[in-house]
Protein backbone atom coordinates (compact mmCIF):
# COMPACT_ATOMS: atom_id res chain seq x y z
CA UNK A 1 0.00 0.00 0.00
CA UNK A 2 2.76 2.72 0.93
CA UNK A 3 4.29 1.77 -2.58
CA UNK A 4 1.26 2.44 -4.67
CA UNK A 5 0.68 5.95 -2.27
CA UNK A 6 4.06 7.10 -3.27
CA UNK A 7 3.89 6.34 -7.10
CA UNK A 8 0.44 7.91 -7.21
CA UNK A 9 2.18 10.94 -4.85
CA UNK A 10 5.27 10.82 -7.76
CA UNK A 11 2.24 11.00 -10.73
CA UNK A 12 0.99 13.67 -8.68
CA UNK A 13 3.85 15.84 -8.79
CA UNK A 14 5.02 15.14 -12.02
CA UNK A 15 1.70 16.43 -13.68
CA UNK A 16 1.92 19.68 -11.12
CA UNK A 17 5.15 19.68 -12.92
CA UNK A 18 3.78 20.81 -15.79
CA UNK A 19 3.80 24.36 -14.56
CA UNK A 20 7.53 24.52 -13.81
CA UNK A 21 9.89 26.48 -16.09
CA UNK A 22 11.86 23.65 -16.63
CA UNK A 23 9.19 22.00 -19.15
CA UNK A 24 9.60 25.07 -21.45
CA UNK A 25 9.76 24.70 -24.58
CA UNK A 26 12.85 22.19 -25.53
CA UNK A 27 14.57 20.71 -28.60
CA UNK A 28 14.12 17.54 -29.96
CA UNK A 29 15.48 14.46 -27.76
CA UNK A 30 17.31 12.14 -29.54
CA UNK A 31 20.37 9.71 -28.96
CA UNK A 32 21.17 6.67 -26.09
CA UNK A 33 19.85 6.78 -22.27
CA UNK A 34 19.73 5.21 -19.01
CA UNK A 35 17.48 4.59 -16.36
CA UNK A 36 15.91 3.27 -13.33
CA UNK A 37 13.18 2.54 -11.44
CA UNK A 38 11.11 1.06 -8.84
CA UNK A 39 7.42 -0.26 -8.68
CA UNK A 40 4.85 -2.06 -7.70
CA UNK A 41 4.76 -5.99 -9.01
CA UNK A 42 1.79 -8.40 -9.16
CA UNK A 43 2.21 -12.14 -10.42
CA UNK A 44 -1.35 -12.11 -11.42
CA UNK A 45 -2.34 -15.48 -11.70
CA UNK A 46 0.50 -16.96 -9.62
CA UNK A 47 -2.16 -18.53 -6.99
CA UNK A 48 -3.54 -20.82 -9.66
CA UNK A 49 -2.94 -24.37 -8.03
CA UNK A 50 -3.01 -27.13 -11.13
CA UNK A 51 0.59 -26.83 -10.97
CA UNK A 52 1.02 -27.82 -7.36
CA UNK A 53 1.86 -31.69 -6.23
CA UNK A 54 -0.73 -33.86 -5.79
CA UNK A 55 -2.75 -33.24 -2.58
CA UNK A 56 -1.39 -29.77 -2.29
CA UNK A 57 -3.56 -26.66 -2.00
CA UNK A 58 -2.96 -22.94 -0.96
CA UNK A 59 -3.44 -21.48 2.44
CA UNK A 60 -3.14 -17.99 1.80
CA UNK A 61 -1.18 -16.05 -1.34
CA UNK A 62 -0.09 -12.80 -1.38
CA UNK A 63 0.73 -11.81 -5.38
CA UNK A 64 2.14 -8.41 -5.50
CA UNK A 65 5.79 -7.20 -4.17
CA UNK A 66 8.18 -4.38 -4.64
CA UNK A 67 9.54 -4.76 -7.73
CA UNK A 68 12.84 -2.58 -9.68
CA UNK A 69 14.24 -2.43 -13.10
CA UNK A 70 17.06 -0.96 -15.36
CA UNK A 71 16.81 0.07 -18.82
CA UNK A 72 18.63 1.70 -21.52
CA UNK A 73 17.49 2.13 -25.17
CA UNK A 74 18.41 4.89 -28.20
CA UNK A 75 15.87 7.38 -29.13
CA UNK A 76 16.12 7.29 -33.31
CA UNK A 77 13.62 10.04 -33.80
CA UNK A 78 11.25 12.50 -31.42
CA UNK A 79 8.74 9.84 -32.03
CA UNK A 80 10.42 6.53 -32.14
CA UNK A 81 13.21 4.22 -30.45
CA UNK A 82 14.17 0.86 -28.98
CA UNK A 83 14.99 -0.16 -24.99
CA UNK A 84 16.59 -3.20 -23.98
CA UNK A 85 15.44 -4.09 -19.96
CA UNK A 86 16.20 -5.88 -17.03
CA UNK A 87 13.23 -5.80 -14.56
CA UNK A 88 12.61 -8.07 -10.92
CA UNK A 89 9.33 -8.35 -10.50
CA UNK A 90 10.26 -9.52 -6.11
CA UNK A 91 8.72 -12.30 -4.63
CA UNK A 92 5.12 -13.44 -4.46
CA UNK A 93 4.63 -15.86 -1.02
CA UNK A 94 1.61 -18.39 -0.25
CA UNK A 95 1.23 -21.13 2.65
CA UNK A 96 1.16 -24.69 1.26
CA UNK A 97 -1.68 -26.46 2.95
CA UNK A 98 -2.00 -30.61 3.32
CA UNK A 99 -5.60 -32.11 4.71
CA UNK A 100 -6.16 -27.69 5.56
CA UNK A 101 -3.26 -26.97 7.59
CA UNK A 102 -0.74 -24.83 6.44
CA UNK A 103 2.31 -26.71 7.22
CA UNK A 104 5.42 -24.01 5.22
CA UNK A 105 5.50 -20.76 3.26
CA UNK A 106 6.95 -20.76 -0.25
CA UNK A 107 7.69 -18.07 -2.79
CA UNK A 108 7.88 -17.51 -5.80
CA UNK A 109 10.73 -14.95 -7.70
CA UNK A 110 10.42 -13.71 -10.88
CA UNK A 111 12.86 -11.47 -13.44
CA UNK A 112 12.80 -10.69 -17.08
CA UNK A 113 14.91 -9.34 -19.88
CA UNK A 114 12.85 -6.86 -22.19
CA UNK A 115 13.45 -5.68 -25.92
CA UNK A 116 10.91 -3.31 -26.88
CA UNK A 117 9.97 -0.28 -29.52
CA UNK A 118 9.02 2.68 -28.42
CA UNK A 119 6.41 5.38 -29.67
CA UNK A 120 6.51 9.51 -27.93
CA UNK A 121 3.47 11.29 -28.83
CA UNK A 122 4.39 15.03 -27.54
CA UNK A 123 1.57 16.32 -25.65
CA UNK A 124 2.93 19.95 -24.50
CA UNK A 125 6.16 21.15 -24.56
CA UNK A 126 8.31 18.95 -21.83
CA UNK A 127 5.52 15.81 -21.65
CA UNK A 128 4.56 13.45 -23.90
CA UNK A 129 3.20 10.18 -23.91
CA UNK A 130 4.88 7.42 -24.28
CA UNK A 131 3.86 2.99 -25.43
CA UNK A 132 6.03 0.02 -25.94
CA UNK A 133 5.85 -3.39 -27.29
CA UNK A 134 7.93 -5.97 -27.80
CA UNK A 135 9.52 -9.21 -26.47
CA UNK A 136 10.91 -10.20 -22.93
CA UNK A 137 11.82 -13.47 -21.44
CA UNK A 138 10.99 -14.72 -18.13
CA UNK A 139 12.57 -16.66 -15.68
CA UNK A 140 10.70 -18.14 -12.51
CA UNK A 141 12.23 -19.95 -9.35
CA UNK A 142 9.53 -21.65 -6.86
CA UNK A 143 11.10 -23.22 -3.70
CA UNK A 144 9.61 -24.09 -0.14
CA UNK A 145 6.86 -25.97 0.68
CA UNK A 146 9.00 -29.32 0.16
CA UNK A 147 9.49 -28.57 -3.57
CA UNK A 148 11.29 -26.12 -5.87
CA UNK A 149 11.16 -25.44 -9.60
CA UNK A 150 12.73 -23.15 -12.21
CA UNK A 151 10.60 -22.30 -15.40
CA UNK A 152 11.38 -20.03 -18.74
CA UNK A 153 9.14 -18.60 -21.35
CA UNK A 154 9.53 -16.06 -24.22
CA UNK A 155 6.22 -14.16 -24.89
CA UNK A 156 4.93 -10.19 -25.74
CA UNK A 157 4.85 -7.09 -23.39
CA UNK A 158 3.69 -4.05 -24.00
CA UNK A 159 3.05 -0.51 -21.72
CA UNK A 160 2.18 2.97 -22.02
CA UNK A 161 2.69 6.05 -19.58
CA UNK A 162 4.18 9.38 -18.87
CA UNK A 163 7.26 10.82 -19.57
CA UNK A 164 8.25 14.43 -18.02
CA UNK A 165 11.30 15.79 -19.48
CA UNK A 166 13.38 18.32 -17.36
CA UNK A 167 15.81 19.63 -19.75
CA UNK A 168 18.36 18.11 -21.75
CA UNK A 169 20.04 15.37 -19.93
CA UNK A 170 16.90 14.49 -17.19
CA UNK A 171 13.79 12.89 -16.99
CA UNK A 172 11.42 10.84 -15.25
CA UNK A 173 8.97 8.46 -16.63
CA UNK A 174 5.47 6.97 -14.92
CA UNK A 175 4.70 3.41 -16.41
CA UNK A 176 2.49 0.48 -16.78
CA UNK A 177 3.62 -2.91 -18.37
CA UNK A 178 2.35 -5.72 -18.89
CA UNK A 179 4.62 -9.12 -19.35
CA UNK A 180 2.25 -12.26 -20.65
CA UNK A 181 2.46 -15.28 -19.73
CA UNK A 182 5.67 -16.33 -17.54
CA UNK A 183 6.96 -18.91 -16.27
CA UNK A 184 6.11 -22.14 -17.40
CA UNK A 185 4.28 -25.53 -16.57
CA UNK A 186 6.35 -26.24 -13.58
CA UNK A 187 6.07 -23.22 -11.84
CA UNK A 188 2.73 -22.48 -13.53
CA UNK A 189 1.80 -19.55 -15.75
CA UNK A 190 0.86 -16.06 -14.69
CA UNK A 191 1.15 -12.54 -16.46
CA UNK A 192 2.88 -10.19 -14.52
CA UNK A 193 2.04 -6.05 -14.21
CA UNK A 194 4.63 -3.43 -13.08
CA UNK A 195 3.28 -0.24 -12.16
CA UNK A 196 6.67 1.95 -12.07
CA UNK A 197 8.08 5.51 -11.48
CA UNK A 198 11.61 5.98 -12.80
CA UNK A 199 14.55 8.21 -13.65
CA UNK A 200 16.21 8.91 -17.04
CA UNK A 201 19.60 10.23 -18.04
CA UNK A 202 20.32 11.44 -21.47
CA UNK A 203 24.15 11.25 -22.99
Amino acid sequence: MQMKKALISALFFGLAGFGLPAVAQMPALTGFYVGGGIGLAEARSICNTNWLPAGTTLGGCDKKDQGWKIYGGYQFTPHWGAEVGYLDFGKQRWGVAVGGAVQATAEAEATAWQFVGTGTLPIVPGFGIIGKLGLYRSDVDVRGGGFSANGSSTDYTLGVGGQWNWGRNLSMRVEWERFNNGGSNTTGHSDFDMLSVSAMFRF
